[in-house]
């Protein structure tokens, strides 16, 4: 126990020793209502509400369902309508002033500024004693009874801004009585009155000064200025006459001719030719003309290239970069340059074959099937041209020859060896008009 100072009195005070050296005293606290000791419990205390009550204030009210165990609070308000709140109350919101009801719409006076737009209800709270005649520039259209059920019509109404005006036209219908035209620019006109009016327009004399920024008198037909213009005339030739002293004068064109200056001031026309014709320059200074025949020195193969020049070398030879191209009747000499051979192919024939030479550098038979006949060839054959014959039967098969074949020191086969090809050789001799056999492999 120790002494503890209170009210000049000393009042017995049990101590405990602290859990964190087992040394330092600690004294026990009691509640001073409860009398109860109170005690430091690791992990927090617990206990059981036993009552809930709900205070009413700022406009709120509750009550509280089974207080003493499971309370469930409602929370009330006897504000009726839309609420506003101040941050720290709420009260009833006023319509017109905190906002604009469907039903009631909004109320124009012209101490306050008010927004709306077209969908807003404005008239419906109006009285008459509300609808002042003031300037005209504040008169508002007549207004359809259905759109307004409350007013048959509108005139003035007072605080009325420039920009809800507007507003209040979109609002209106109403019926067109009669329409009128003012003379204006030369343009009369007149209307037949009524809810649907015919409108007649009258064009007087026009005698304009400029068309399109260009300067137009009537009569001379002279046209000056700078502006682009297009003029379109009436049928049959027309003789236009620019400003620097040029002229153009057509006549009988027809479609496909061109059109040239034939002088430093003068331009004609150069009619059109029959098919594959080309324009050929004279020079500067001449008129253009057709030919059948043109003449230009080489030829630039190939859009934007000079590598591939086409020139004539001599009569009736071409080169190309200056390099001869061999035709069908030159002499030259080719080098390096691969003759793929003509041939025939065939499985096999029935008794005789007919080679042709001019189309056949070679005759091939794959499979024969009986003994074969080799007829005369047919064709135009040159001194010293060659044929090659190939073989190769499904057995041994006799072989004959035709009189334009003929041996020489090698002898005509008369017969293939079993299934092995047969490869013969021959030559023509122009001299004997024969195909010489020249070898046998």
């Amino acid at each position: 126990m120790s002494e503890a100072s209170r009210d000049q009195n000393h009042v017995p005070t049990a101590l405990g020793v602290s859990s964190v050296d087992s040394v330092t005293p600690t004294p026990f606290v009691v509640n001073p209502v409860t009398g109860r000791l109170l005690t430091d419990v690791s992990g927090g205390g617990s206990g059981t509400v036993t009552d809930v009550s709900v205070v009413t204030a700022n406009g709120i009210s509750g009550s509280v369902a089974t207080s003493t165990t499971t309370p469930a609070i409602t929370l009330s308000t006897t504000i009726t309508g839309i609420l506003k709140g101040n941050g720290t109350a709420i009260s009833a919101a006023t319509d017109g002033t905190d906002y604009l009801s469907s039903t009631t719409g909004l109320k124009l006076d012209q101490t306050s500024a008010q927004t709306i737009t077209n969908d807003t209800p404005i008239f419906n709270t109006l009285t008459a004693s509300e609808l002042v005649a003031t300037t005209a520039a504040k008169k508002l259209q007549s207004l359809a009874v259905a759109t307004y059920p409350s007013l048959t019509e509108l005139s003035y109404v007072k605080g009325v801004t420039s920009s809800i005006q507007t507003q209040i036209n979109a609002k209106g219908a109403g019926t067109v009585t009669a329409v009128s035209v003012a003379t204006a620019n030369g343009v009369s006109g007149s209307s037949s009155g009524g809810a649907t009016p015919a409108l007649t327009i009258t064009l007087g004399a026009i005698t304009p000064t400029t068309v399109n920024g260009n300067t137009f008198t009537t009569g001379s037909s002279t046209y000056t200025g700078t502006a682009a213009a297009i003029y379109t005339f009436p049928g049959a030739s027309k003789t236009i006459a620019a400003n620097d002293g040029s002229n153009w004068t057509f006549t009988s064109q027809a479609i496909g001719d061109l059109v040239y200056a034939s002088s430093t001031t003068a331009f004609t026309r150069l009619a059109a030719v029959a098919a594959g014709q080309v324009l050929v320059s004279a020079g500067i200074g001449t008129a253009p003309a057709y030919s059948a025949n043109p003449s230009v020195t080489t030829l630039e193969l190939g859009a934007g290239q000079t590598d591939t020049t086409l020139s004539r070398s001599a009569a009736g030879v071409l080169a190309v970069e200056g390099v001869v191209i061999p035709s069908i009747s030159s002499t030259n000499t080719l080098t390096n340059k691969r003759v793929n051979p003509r041939f025939t192919t065939a499985t096999s024939y029935t008794t005789s074959t007919t080679i042709d030479s001019d189309a056949n550098d070679q005759y091939i038979i794959t499979a024969q099937a009986g003994a074969l006949l080799f007829n005369n060839p047919t064709g135009t054959p040159v001194d010293g041209q060659k044929l090659i014959i190939a073989v190769t039967g499904t057995a041994a098969r006799a072989l004959t020859w035709g009189t334009a074949f003929e041996a020489s020191t090698v002898a005509l086969p008369t017969t293939t060896v079993t299934t092995a090809r047969l490869n013969i050789g021959f030559i023509w001799r122009a001299d004997t008009s024969k195909w010489v056999c020249v070898a046998v492999a």
